[in-house]
C-alpha cells in the first residue's frame, strides 16, 4: 500500500484522532462505545486504550511491533519511515504497514498525498494524524486524549 491509497478514503465522514495522554486512562467503557462503527485513527501507543483503530499513527518501531501483535488484526499502521522505523516493512512482510516519509512543517498542506508519500508531521505525531484525516476526506476532526 501507499499513502495515496489512502486519497478520499473517507470523504465527507468526521474521523476520530486519539492520542496516548494520560487522561486516556479515564475513558470508560461507555467512552469508548462511542468510537465503535467510527473511522478512528490512533497515534504512538494509544491502541493499548483503544481497541478499534482503523489506523494507526506512529513513527516508533516499538509501537509498530506492539500493534501488529496486539493491536486489531485489520489496524492499518502508517509508520514514519525515518530511523529504526524504516526497517518495519523489511521485518515484516505485512500489507497492514504503510511507511511514509514525514516533513517538517510547510503550509499549506497538501490536500491529496503523491507518489512519494510524503505526510507533514516530523514535528508532531498530531499533525501527521491530522494531515492524514485531511488527504482522507474528512469533513470533521474530532480529537480525544492530546
Amino acid at each position: 500500500m501507499k499513502l495515496s491509497d489512502f486519497n478520499d478514503k473517507h470523504l465527507g465522514e468526521t474521523i476520530y484522532i486519539v492520542g496516548c495522554a494520560p487522561s486516556l486512562n479515564e475513558l470508560t467503557e461507555k467512552h469508548l462505545e462511542i468510537l465503535k462503527d467510527k473511522v478512528v485513527i490512533g497515534v504512538n501507543f494509544s491502541h493499548a486504550k483503544v481497541k478499534n483503530l482503523d489506523y494507526l499513527v506512529t513513527g516508533h518501531l516499538d509501537s509498530i511491533a506492539y500493534a501488529l501483535e496486539y493491536g486489531p488484526p485489520d489496524m492499518i499502521v502508517l509508520a514514519h519511515k525515518s530511523g529504526q522505523t524504516a526497517y518495519a516493512t523489511e521485518i515484516w512482510d505485512n500489507e497492514r504497514v504503510v511507511p511514509m516519509w514525514d516533513l517538517n512543517l510547510g503550509p499549506p498542506l497538501p490536500r491529496y498525498a503523491d507518489e512519494n508519500n510524503n505526510i507533514y508531521g516530523s514535528c508532531s505525531i498530531l499533525l501527521s494524524a491530522t494531515h492524514l484525516a485531511y488527504m482522507m476526506g474528512a469533513s470533521k476532526i474530532v480529537y480525544i486524549g492530546f
